[in-house]
C-alpha cells in the first residue's frame, strides 16, 4: 500500500492551538489512517495531526473519525500507525495537514494479532482494508460518521431578523420567486412556514446575499422551529443542498461538526429492599389489609436479596410499575438500573440455560461463572454426576478415548497445530470435542466453535451452555445489532471464554486462543461469496499460527482438500470408525425411480413402506429434497418458452402459497402472479414442469393423511428463531416426518428418527462443477447418518433415476475411504484442488456491452503478461465465458478461471489485473478475484 495524504490551504484546517502547523514539527504528532470505505484499488494511507487531547492515547489500531476528500466528508478510519514525523512526500515540499475529529472508544480497539489478519485478508483476499475490518467488527459497531451542522449567531439573525429585506436593497420580483420557491421546498422537509429570509445581519454591518439555494439550506437548519436549528448531511439526498450548507459554514451561517451514531447498551430496571428482612416482614404484616398487592411485593423482595427484576417481579405478582413505585417512596424497597446482555436465544432455550440474573453485568460475573462450570464440570454426559478423577473423560468410549489422547498431546506441544478428526455419523464426535474444550480452559484459554449452519447453532449452544454456564457467547448473522453488540462486548470484557456460531464467529475477539474447533469442516457455508471472499478454514489456520492454537476439523465427510492435507502429513488424522453406543450403520436402500417419477409419483415403494412401518411403530422420519417450491417452472407447448425473470436469465419457480399461488425467482426475489397466458406467444394452455418440496408435501399429506408433517426450507424459517422453534418441536415428538431442504441432513441428533430419505438424489450429482461429486457424496452420507442414533438400527432409502452411479454406491454403503479414493484421482488427473488453487476472475456490470469488451480486454492483459514480465508464473486460464446465471438481478456476469499456485508473485499478477479497471477505464463494471470459490 503506497503513503500520501490529503493536502489542505492554510486557512481552513487550524491546528488545535489555531495556528497552521507544518510538516516536521517534533510538537506534533501524526496519525496515518486508512478510510475504511476506500475502495480495493484506492486504498492507500493518509496522514492526519493528532489533536492535543489524544496524544498520548491514540495508538495503532484504533478507529477515528477524519475529514476526507475537498468536501471534508466525515469518514471512519483505521489508526495504521502514529508518529512524530509524517510520511515522506513524493516531491518534497510543505504539506498541510487536517486534523483528525476523535476517537471512537477504546473498547473497539483492534490488537497486534486481529490488525495483522486485516493485512492478510487484503494481500491474500483481494478485500479493501475496510472490507477486512468490517467482517471482524460489523459496521453498526463503529457507528455511522455523519456531519452535522449548527446555526451560529449570525445564520439566526438572518432568519429571525426583524426586516426581510436586507439594508440598502430591495427586494425583486425574482428574488420573491426565488424566496417561495425556497419555502416550498422546506416545506416537504417538514419546514415551519412563515420563516424570513434575507434579514439583517445584527453582528455586522455588511450586506449578506444568498444564493437561492443557499435560502433552502437556511430553511432545512431551521426545520426544527428553534433558534438552535440543526441537520446532517445523510438527511439531505441533494447534492446540491449539501454544497449549500458547506458555503453557509464559509460565511459564518453555520458550524459543523462530526458526529457517530452508534448503537446503545440495553439496561434492566432491578427491585430490591431498601431496609432489612426483618423490617421488611414486619412492613408486609402492617399493610397486609390495607394494601395487600404492596405487603406481597415486600415479601417477594424478602426472598431475593440480590434483587429481582421488575418486569419479572410485576408479571409474577400480577401487579403493576406503580405498587412498586409507592414502596420506593416510602423507602421501603429501591429500583436500580443495570446494564443488561440481550439475550441470543429463543426465551425457552435461554430460560432452561440461564437464571434471572446472569446476563446483568457486575463485578462478581465472571467468578460466578467459573464457579458454574467447576459445578458442571462434575456432571457426565447422562446428568449424573462423574465418578472418575477426570471429569472431562469419564464418559469417553474407548475409542473417543484413543482420539482425545491423539489430540491433548499434539495440543500439549503448545505448538501451532491442526487436526482432522474423520469419524462416522453418531460417534460421538462432539463428545470427544468437549473434553479438549474443558483441556484448553483448564489452561486459562479461549475457544472458539463453528458451525455451518445457523440451525444448528441453538443445539450446539443449548449443550455447551448447559456445560458452560455465562461463559458461552454466540455470533451469526441472524442476531440483531444489540445481541452483537453485547456478544462482542462481554468477549472483550473477559466474561466469556467460548463462542460459539456459523463462520463470521471465527473472528471473535478473543486475546489467548487456544482451540478452534470447525464442525462439519467440508461444508460450503463456511465460504463467503462476498467481499471478503474468505473461508473460515484459512481464518482460523492463521489466528491458530498466531496464537500457537490447535484447530480441529471433525466430519464424517471431511472435505477432499482437508482429508489430501492429513494423509500428506500436513493435518494430524484422528479416526473414530465406529458408534458411540455400538448401535450398527442404518441399512441403506437404494431404490430407482426413474418409472414412478414418469407417472407422477415421488415416493417409491420402498420409501413408501419404510414411511408405512415407521408411522406404525410411532417413531419419526427424515425427508430431503434439495429444490424449493412447488414445480421447478412454467413452460408454454406452443412456442417452448419458459417464463423467465425479468432481472435474471433463469425461469421462474412455481410456488403454491396461502393468499395465491405466484411465480418467484430464487435468485433476485421477483415475484409474479399466475400469468393466463403465455407472455412471449400469448398462448393460453401452460405446463408445470418438475417437482419441489411443495410437492412432495403435498403427496405425503394425501398417502399418509394422519402424520404430522413439517416442511423446514427457507419459505418456512425466514422468521428469527423458527429454526430452534421447529427442531425443538420435531425433537418433542409434535411431528412424524421433518421434510427439509440441506438444513436438515447434518449435525442433528434426534433419537425418535428410524428412517431417513433422500426423495431424488440426481438434483446434486449432475451439477456443472468439479465438487459436485464431493457434495452428493457427502449430503446422502449426512442424511443416512441421521436414521438410528438411539440404540437401534435404523433404514434409509436412496431415491434415484441412476443406482448404479459410482457414488451413490459409496454413499448407500458408508465407504468414505473408498470415494476419496476415486476422487482424488479424478483431481490428480484433471489439475483441480488440491492440486492446485482456483482463481475466479468476475467482471460484472449492468451495461451487457461494457461486461464483455472489459472482459475481453481483461483476458487479453492477462495473456500479456504472462506471456512476458509474468512468465515465471505457473498459471492456467480458460475464459472469458458467461457465469452459469449470465444475469442476475439485472447485472451481467462474465467470468475467467485460472489453475494457479499461491504465492506472492501470482497475487502480484492478479492486483495488475484489479487495477486494470483505474488503468483503462471500464464503464461502470466491476472486477474481483475470488480464490478457491465454493463453485466454478
Amino acid at each position: 500500500m503506497s503513503s500520501g495524504r490529503e493536502v489542505t490551504s492554510v486557512n481552513e484546517y487550524p491546528t488545535a492551538d489555531g495556528n497552521v502547523g507544518a510538516a516536521g514539527g517534533r510538537d506534533v504528532l501524526y496519525a496515518q489512517v486508512c478510510p475504511l470505505d476506500l475502495p480495493y484499488r484506492a486504498a492507500r494511507l493518509f496522514d492526519y495531526k493528532v489533536p492535543t487531547e489524544l496524544r498520548g492515547v491514540l495508538r495503532r489500531g484504533d478507529f477515528v473519525t477524519v475529514p476526507f476528500g475537498q468536501g471534508n466528508r466525515p469518514c471512519t478510519a483505521l489508526v495504521m500507525s502514529v508518529s512524530d514525523v509524517p510520511s515522506p512526500r513524493e516531491g518534497g515540499g510543505m504539506p498541510r495537514y487536517k486534523e483528525l475529529c476523535d476517537l471512537l472508544g477504546t473498547e473497539l480497539h483492534l490488537p497486534e494479532d486481529l490488525l495483522g489478519l486485516v493485512l492478510y485478508m487484503q494481500e491474500h483476499l483481494f478485500c479493501s482494508i475496510g472490507e477486512a475490518v468490517y467482517a471482524i467488527i460489523p459496521a453498526f459497531m463503529l457507528g455511522r460518521a455523519d456531519r452535522e451542522y449548527i446555526l451560529t449567531e449570525r445564520g439566526r439573525a438572518l432568519i429571525y431578523g426583524e426586516t426581510n429585506v436586507l439594508p440598502g436593497s430591495e427586494t425583486s420580483d425574482s428574488d420573491s420567486a426565488c424566496e417561495a420557491d425556497a419555502l416550498s421546498h422546506a416545506d416537504a422537509y417538514g419546514v415551519p412556514s412563515g420563516i424570513p429570509f434575507g434579514a439583517s445581519d445584527s453582528t455586522s454591518d455588511n450586506r449578506v446575499s444568498l444564493t437561492p439555494t443557499e435560502r433552502r439550506a437556511l430553511s432545512l437548519l431551521a426545520a426544527t422551529g428553534t433558534r438552535s436549528g440543526t441537520v446532517r448531511v445523510s438527511s439531505v439526498p441533494e447534492q446540491s443542498l449539501r454544497r449549500a450548507l458547506a458555503s453557509l459554514e464559509e460565511r459564518g451561517c453555520a458550524t459543523s461538526s462530526i458526529v457517530v451514531k452508534r448503537i446503545g447498551k440495553s439496561y434492566v430496571e432491578t427491585a430490591r429492599l431498601a431496609i432489612p428482612s426483618k423490617t421488611a416482614e414486619s412492613e408486609a404484616a402492617r399493610l397486609e389489609r390495607r394494601a395487600p398487592v404492596m405487603a406481597a411485593i415486600l415479601r417477594r423482595l424478602c426472598d431475593e436479596p440480590e434483587g429481582i427484576k421488575l418486569e419479572r417481579l410485576c408479571a409474577e405478582l400480577e401487579c403493576d410499575r406503580a405498587a412498586v413505585l409507592r414502596l420506593v417512596k416510602k423507602g421501603l424497597a429501591q429500583l436500580e438500573k443495570r446494564e443488561s446482555y440481550r439475550s441470543f436465544l429463543p426465551s425457552s432455550a435461554a430460560d432452561s440455560t440461564s437464571s434471572d440474573n446472569n446476563k446483568c453485568v457486575s463485578e462478581h460475573a465472571f467468578a460466578a461463572s467459573v464457579d458454574s462450570v467447576e459445578r458442571t464440570d462434575d456432571i457426565g454426559a447422562s446428568g449424573e454426576p462423574n465418578k472418575s478423577s477426570d471429569p472431562a473423560l469419564s464418559a469417553l468410549s474407548p475409542a473417543q478415548q484413543r482420539a482425545y489422547d491423539q489430540l491433548e498431546a499434539r495440543y500439549s506441544l503448545g505448538n501451532a497445530c491442526a487436526s482432522l478428526m474423520y469419524g462416522v455419523t453418531g460417534s460421538g464426535k462432539t463428545r470427544v470435542i468437549k473434553a479438549m474444550i474443558d483441556r484448553v480452559l483448564a489452561d486459562g484459554r479461549q475457544v472458539i466453535v463453528l458451525v455451518p449452519e445457523i440451525s444448528l447453532t441453538p443445539q450446539t449452544v443449548s449443550y455447551f451452555s448447559g456445560v458452560y454456564g455465562d461463559r458461552t457467547v454466540v455470533i451469526h448473522s441472524m442476531l440483531s445489532h444489540g445481541e452483537r453488540y453485547d456478544a462482542y462486548r462481554r468477549i472483550k470484557r473477559g466474561e466469556a471464554r467460548i463462542c460459539i456460531g456459523t463462520r463470521s464467529a471465527v473472528f471473535a475477539p478473543f486475546d489467548n486462543i487456544g482451540l478452534i474447533v470447525i464442525d462439519e469442516e467440508q461444508e460450503h457455508t463456511y465460504k463467503s461469496d462476498s467481499s471478503p471472499r474468505y473461508h473460515a478454514r484459512d481464518i482460523a489456520a492463521y489466528r491458530c499460527g498466531r496464537h500457537r492454537a490447535m484447530m480441529l476439523l471433525a466430519s464424517a465427510t471431511p472435505s477432499v482438500e482437508s482429508f489430501y492435507k492429513a494423509e500428506c502429513g500436513r493435518y494430524q488424522l484422528v479416526r473414530l470408525d465406529e458408534r458411540y453406543s455400538g448401535t450398527p450403520m442404518p441399512q441403506v436402500t437404494v431404490s430407482g425411480v426413474a418409472a414412478d417419477l414418469r407417472c407422477g409419483v415421488l415416493i417409491g415403494r420402498e420409501l413408501d413402506e419404510s414411511i408405512r412401518q415407521t408411522l406404525e411403530a410411532h417413531r419419526q422420519i427424515i425427508l430431503f429434497m434439495n429444490r424449493r417450491g412447488y414445480n421447478h417452472f412454467m413452460i408454454c407447448p406452443s412456442c417452448r418458452e419458459a417464463v423467465h425473470c425479468p432481472n435474471c436469465s433463469v425461469s421462474m419457480t412455481y410456488h403454491a402459497g396461502r393468499t395465491g399461488d405466484e411465480l418467484i425467482c430464487h435468485f433476485c426475489g421477483h415475484r409474479e402472479r399466475i400469468p393466463e397466458k403465455c407472455p412471449s406467444c400469448g398462448s393460453e394452455h401452460m405446463t408445470r414442469v418438475g417437482f419441489g418440496i411443495q410437492r412432495v408435501e403435498e403427496e405425503l399429506k394425501t398417502r399418509y393423511p394422519s402424520a404430522r408433517i413439517l416442511r423446514m426450507d427457507a419459505d418456512t424459517t425466514s422468521a428469527k428463531n423458527s429454526f430452534y422453534d421447529m427442531l425443538e418441536r420435531f425433537r418433542a415428538h409434535e411431528y412424524d416426518i421433518l421434510l427439509g431442504t440441506q438444513m436438515v441432513t447434518k449435525g442433528h441428533d434426534f433419537p425418535a428418527v428410524d428412517v431417513s430419505g433422500v426423495i431424488l438424489a440426481d438434483t446434486a450429482l449432475y451439477l456443472e462443477d468439479f465438487r459436485a461429486s464431493e457434495r452428493a457424496f457427502s449430503m446422502m452420507t449426512q442424511l443416512v447418518g441421521r436414521a438410528g442414533r438411539a440404540g437401534q438400527q435404523g433404514r434409509a432409502v436412496i431415491q434415484t433415476c441412476n443406482p448404479d452411479h459410482p457414488v451413490i454406491d459409496y454413499a448407500s454403503r458408508q465407504d468414505y475411504d473408498a470415494f476419496y479414493k476415486s476422487e482424488i484421482a479424478y483431481r490428480r488427473a484433471m489439475l483441480f484442488p488440491p492440486f492446485c488453487h482456483i482463481a475466479l476472475i468476475s467482471v460484472t456490470g449492468e451495461d451487457e456491452r461494457s461486461v464483455m469488451e472489459t472482459s475481453t480486454g481483461l483476458y487479453t492483459l492477462l495473456t500479456d503478461l504472462i506471456g512476458g514480465e509474468y512468465r515465471d508464473v505457473a498459471l492456467i486460464c480458460f475464459g472469458p465465458f458467461e457465469a452459469a446465471v449470465y444475469r442476475v438481478n439485472r447485472t451481467f456476469r462474465y467470468r475467467i478461471v485460472c489453475k494457479i499456485k499461491q504465492d506472492s508473485r501470482t497475487r502480484e499478477l492478479l492486483r495488475r489485473l484489479l487495477n486494470f479497471g483505474g488503468e483503462k477505464g471500464i464503464g461502470g463494471c466491476t472486477i474481483a478475484v475470488d480464490i478457491d470459490p465454493d463453485t466454478v
